[in-house]
């Protein structure tokens, strides 16, 4: 069967963005998540926000079920507030282990729970102003028919 023509990282962040919109403890402290796929994010955007953006990975080469993807996702927050940046790591613990939301995609369905693949803190000062982004990368799998 031949490989979908759309883009499964278009796929796994959209879903992982639907995901993070349907958990509470992330919504709590901002519900502003913006998808980054390729270029920069745009730095003069209100902070909090979570920025989504590609990884790596794609389609897989699966014996058993075909048109599989395994896309890793970084997602993390930018805000100039420490204490809501370990709010939003703690708020994170829930997205381990989740069911991916596909309700976007007719044709899709998660092929396993989102996995955390690492933890990202960094701390970026950005003309004498303390950013810090914390979250993780996240590997999405699913399947397309």
């Amino acid at each position: 069967m031949p490989v979908p023509t759309y883009d499964p990282e278009d796929i796994a962040a959209t879903c992982l963005k639907r995901t993070m919109l349907g958990i509470a403890a992330i919504t709590a402290i901002t519900p502003n998540i913006d998808i980054v796929l390729w270029g920069q994010p745009d730095e003069t955007a209100p902070m909090p926000f979570t920025i989504l953006e590609y990884f790596r990975g794609g389609w897989e080469k699966d014996e058993m079920v075909t048109n599989t993807a395994d896309v890793w996702i970084k997602a993390a927050i930018r805000t100039t507030d420490i204490v809501v940046a370990e709010a939003y790591r703690a708020a994170l613990a829930s997205l381990h282990q989740a069911t991916l939301i596909v309700s976007d995609f007719t044709n899709v369905s998660p092929y396993a729970k989102i996995y955390l693949e690492s933890s990202v803190r960094e701390y970026d000062p950005a003309q004498n102003i303390p950013i810090y982004k914390v979250g993780g990368i996240y590997s999405i799998r699913f399947v397309a028919n």
